[in-house]
């Protein structure tokens, strides 16, 4: 493991840790990151996975709830089941059936997966808010991100990768391809944030099915209503994540926020290299549209 540290295009410093040629976040411990292949699984384990800020603590609290049977706000912090921070030991205390998450490739999950073949939800949201909700989240943990740039700078940084967590397009690619090869027979969702947020009922009740759940449209409703943004930021100050006795996980919980914050330049440099980068993505095809330039 080292600490890098580069400069975005503005000058301002930007840390990151080096494990294994990945970036991640200053506070992960590398023991932890190394041992994942050998984390043991349980065959009823769901595990969450998705790029940062695409509403995996959303989907973690609605995971939960269907598990146990009840729409209640679940007393602990989704980082007490992620894999990048939590040694095996104390994943071993948390009862079943568990759900676990992580910003990992599929490659570098429990080597379990591929022989227990667990439930794996991916979840998806359009790259611009994610961007927005990832400079947001930056900013308000300085100590825990170590940078102080501006939202141009930044951008240039998620664009190309060079964030903690790297790349937004090779994560969406990497877990498309197990998708579309079937590897592993592996079983896989793909929950679009913008949809659970349109028709949150109808998202509920098709995770249900895919969890092999017996369907209960009136818990699915309940459970709905229960992980709205609003309740969720309050029934979850107690289990989220702090700085300055701020929240800094539950921000705004909105679609299109990237309109508040990008400018026309930006949105249309955005629109080729995501046109350019994930013109074979049938996942991300919802999300490109043709730059203006583009258009006749």
């Amino acid at each position: 493991m080292a600490l890098r540290t580069e400069h975005d295009k503005g000058g301002n410093l930007h840390k990151y840790l080096d494990i294994g040629g990945k970036r991640f976040p200053l506070v992960i411990k590398e023991d932890i990151i190394r041992n994942i292949p050998n984390v043991k699984l349980r065959e009823d384990d769901v595990i969450i996975c998705g790029y940062p800020r695409s509403g995996t603590h959303w989907t973690f609290e609605l995971t939960s709830m269907l598990l146990i049977g009840r729409d209640e706000t679940v007393p602990v912090w989704k980082g007490k089941a992620m894999l990048s921070q939590v040694k095996e030991r104390d994943l071993d205390l948390v009862s079943s059936p568990r759900v676990l998450n992580t910003h990992l490739f599929y490659e570098d999950l429990p080597r379990d997966v591929i022989t227990l073949r667990n439930k794996i939800v991916y979840v998806l949201r359009d790259p611009r808010d994610v961007a927005v909700s990832f400079y947001h989240f930056y900013i308000a943990n300085k100590a825990g991100m170590g940078y102080d740039g501006t939202w141009g700078d930044f951008l240039e940084l998620f664009i190309n990768g060079k964030v903690q967590w790297g790349s937004w397009c090779e994560h969406v690619k990497n877990f498309e391809e197990v998708i579309k090869t079937k590897r592993h027979d592996q079983q896989i969702l793909v929950m679009n944030y913008e949809d659970t947020k349109q028709n949150p009922t109808e998202s509920v009740k098709r995770l249900s099915d895919f969890l092999g759940l017996s369907r209960n449209d009136e818990l699915c409703s309940r459970i709905a209503e229960k992980c709205g943004f609003k309740n969720m930021a309050v029934d979850k100050l107690n289990y989220t994540l702090l700085s300055d006795n701020r929240d800094i996980i539950y921000r705004k919980g909105v679609v299109g926020d990237w309109k508040n914050i990008f400018t026309v330049a930006q949105s249309e440099m955005f629109d080729r290299l995501l046109a350019h980068n994930m013109a074979d993505s049938e996942l991300v095809k919802r999300y490109i549209t043709e730059p203006s330039s583009l258009r006749v």
